[in-house]
């Protein structure tokens, strides 16, 4: 797996350099040979690492009596750690095998204390002369898992007598990765420092330098990456200022690589530390490496879109050139998520890649200079920034051979990582700076001419005042007329209705007069009879005439009563609304519609006949509503039931059939619901969302006027309540009036 962007590589390079130049004073023999070890071989850093060029010894398999320091040395052989591969695994992709070798410290190690630390990936158990110095991972047994060791070795202290001969074995258990065939240690090697050493001997000062190193450099790398991801956010920011400079999306993309690149880099260079197992840093590999490349080629589309680079020419081999060996580049981050084989390929094909893209943005900042634009040339400028810093990084680290993880280094890496992302903020800045300098220069030019037009346009608009005057003018008029048309329609409608219950009320007042009547003459025979018995003289039965006189009298003063109240309900009816809510018992109110509403018809058509059930809940609780409303409401509907079943009796072939209107009356969820049905034709499914739209009508020409059940909806619904029909075409229909129980 390669490293992940431009300084990484550089980094990794030189750092190898160090590694393979410094051989620290080791003996290369193939035999098992003592390594004496010098506290200057660490060059003052107080580390000294055995890495792939110590010469160790390996063999396959797991005989534990290999930790002991003297052995049968038949079958081992010389053996760099970082060879062990997949060629090494059995069929079920397991790795297991030793890896030892002696060393002797001098004197130059007198009163330092010193720590051992394991750097692999692979589960190991470290021995030192013969003795279990620790475990790292897990093995494996019957009884626990395998587990690659994937967390940082916290490096307890050793105790190694000076000038003697100690044996180092290590126990390793590797395992192969699915799906990439990659294993353990084979990712190790690729991770941060690891890819320089296997196990490290250090003292106290080093290892605490070290956990000061992560935390600096957990401050640096998260520093990177917020910048770069606010620097991101603010470019999103200013492309919703201005929409048309789609160039800034590229730069914004930059900052965001960047950031994820950082964060990316960090996570996989410090994997141990952060006990990551192998697949994941397989992931985070790969997603470095996309990074890496994304952040290449936005940044060379934005200097290309930057400097307006024409497509012709060198440019255009440049173009292509460039956009193949970015896609070899991405090819390769996949290959070596799979294979270790060509990394050192994909590694140097990607320090290729950066070489290239700085020659080709040095050939274009100098083929454009000259006519380059102020935002232009602070592009340019951070471009000659980059250059230098990278010669001045590459200078410090191998003529005076800067530590890496200093702080100088990390400054240096810090301007590395922010020039283009500050130049291009500077950059977009100038630019919008242009963009409203032009607004302006475009503002002023138009001002200019709206002057020269104001009084041309203040003269159309008196023009258009005057128009408007006029047209509001007969605007009003217009909806004048349309309110007194309203309110003609209206009353018409009631008359309509008024008109619909004549006949029924001319029967309903019949009745009490015709007890009037009858009562009348009854009593006037019952006073002559009552002369008579006077002129006898029997008292008694004077009294009993008189107390039926009485009842007589008080039947008529109730029928007289009931003749009274039909005439003031047809006054109520027909008289404007007050809207004054009264308690309304709306049994005996829908009773009395069904009545009137019936017995009109009636009169109108001696032919009709129709069945009235009713079901009347009798714990009805009384309401406060308009009465006069809600009945014209229930009469519009019970008149609109009776024309159905009328209708289809008409027109209907069943001998059979036998008009039904169907009320009813019940109490539910705090709702009185008032259901009139009929078995009429129904209304058909196409036209139930319209038949409360004001004029709407399916009765004939001069039948209806349209407002019936509009007025009724309305009405309705200024009660707080609802008017719903159900219908099914050639069967009948129901509509429900539902009122609120205040």
């Amino acid at each position: 797996m390669k490293q992940i962007n431009t300084l990484n590589l550089i980094i990794a390079l030189l750092f190898s350099m160090v590694c393979i130049t410094t051989g620290f004073g080791q003996n290369t023999k193939t035999q098992d040979s003592v390594v004496t070890i010098s506290n200057q071989d660490a060059q003052n850093r107080h580390l000294y690492y055995f890495n792939s060029e110590t010469p160790w010894l390996y063999h396959n398999g797991t005989n534990k009596a290999w930790s002991q320091p003297n052995i049968d040395l038949e079958g081992w052989k010389n053996f760099s750690p970082k060879d062990l591969n997949e060629t090494y695994a059995d069929k079920n992709g397991i790795i297991e095998g030793w890896f030892r070798i002696k060393i002797k410290l001098d004197d130059s190690f007198k009163n330092e204390p010193l720590r051992l630390r394991y750097s692999g990936m692979a589960a190991a158990e470290v021995f030192v002369d013969g003795k279990l110095y620790g475990t790292y991972g897990n093995l494996g047994s019957e009884t626990q898992d395998f587990r690659f060791f994937s967390e940082n070795d916290p490096s307890s202290r050793i105790d190694l007598s000076l000038n003697e001969t100690h044996t180092i074995a290590i126990h390793i258990k590797d395992k192969l990765i699915y799906p990439t065939q990659i294993s353990g240690s084979m990712i190790g090697f690729q991770t941060g420092w690891s890819k320089c050493f296997f196990l490290i001997l250090q003292t106290d000062n080093e290892h605490y330098l070290g956990l000061l190193n992560k935390s600096r450099s957990t401050i640096y790398f998260t520093l990177w990456a917020a910048i770069n991801l606010i620097i991101g956010f603010l470019f999103l920011f200013l492309f919703t200022l201005n929409k048309k400079e789609k160039n800034i999306l590229i730069y914004s993309g930059v900052c965001f690589s960047l950031g994820v690149n950082g964060i990316t880099t960090y996570l996989f260079n410090f994997a141990g530390f952060l006990d990551f197992q192998p697949s994941t840093i397989l992931c985070l590999s790969l997603a470095s490496g996309l990074t890496f490349s994304l952040i290449f080629i936005l940044l060379y589309f934005s200097i290309f879109k930057i400097f307006a680079i024409k497509f012709t020419g060198l440019n255009r081999w440049i173009h292509y050139t460039y956009l193949i060996l970015i896609i070899t580049n991405i090819v390769g981050n996949f290959i070596s998520v799979y294979t270790s084989k060509y990394d050192d390929v994909i590694s140097l094909f990607s320090l290729i890649v950066v070489l290239v893209f700085i020659l080709i943005i040095i050939y274009w900042t100098i083929v454009s200079f000259r006519h380059l634009s102020l935002p232009q040339k602070v592009i340019a400028f951070g471009i000659i920034l980059f250059v230098l810093l990278c010669v001045i990084f590459l200078i410090a680290v191998s003529v005076f051979n800067m530590y890496l993880g200093s702080t100088i280094a990390y400054n240096l890496i810090s301007a590395l990582y922010f020039c283009f992302p500050i130049a291009l903020l500077i950059y977009v800045v100038l630019r919008f700076q242009e963009i409203n300098k032009n607004v302006v220069l475009k503002a002023e030019e138009i001002l200019t001419l709206s002057e020269e037009k104001r009084e041309m346009a203040e003269g159309q608009q008196k023009l258009l005042e005057h128009q408007v005057a006029e047209r509001t003018e007969d605007l009003q008029k217009s909806l004048i007329d349309l309110k007194a048309t309203q309110s003609q329609l209206i009353q018409a409608e009631k008359m309509a209705s008024l008109g619909e219950l004549t006949a029924g009320i001319a029967h309903e007042i019949q009745n009490p007069l015709n007890f009037v009547n009858n009562f009348s003459e009854v009593s006037a025979e019952l006073i002559d009879e009552m002369h008579e018995e006077l002129d006898n003289g029997d008292m008694e039965e004077v009294k009993a005439i008189s107390n039926d006189i009485k009842q007589n009298l008080e039947k008529i003063n109730h029928h007289g009563k009931r003749a009274d109240d039909i005439v003031k309900g047809m006054l109520q009816h027909s008289r404007k609304n007050s809207g004054e809510k009264e308690l309304v018992d709306l049994n005996k109110l829908t009773d009395e519609y069904l009545r009137l509403a019936y017995h009109g018809l009636r009169a109108k058509d001696k032919s009709f006949n129709a069945t009235l059930e009713t079901d009347f809940d009798s714990n009805l609780v009384e309401i406060k509503v308009v009465s006069q409303d809600i009945g014209r409401v229930i009469l519009n509907l019970f008149t609109n039931a009776f024309y159905a079943v009328n209708e289809k009796k008409q027109t209907s072939k069943d001998s059979e059939f036998k008009p039904t209107v169907f009320v009813s009356t019940k109490t539910i969820n705090e709702h009185i619901l008032i259901s009139v049905k009929d078995n009429g034709n129904g209304i058909p499914k196409a036209i139930q969302d319209k038949i409360f739209q004001p004029f709407f009508t399916t009765k004939p020409t001069g039948k209806g006027t349209g407002l019936g059940l509009s007025m009724s909806f309305d009405i309705i619904k200024a009660h707080g309540g609802e008017l719903r029909v159900e219908s099914k075409d050639k069967e009948g229909t129901t509509f429900i009036v539902s009122l609120p129980i205040l």
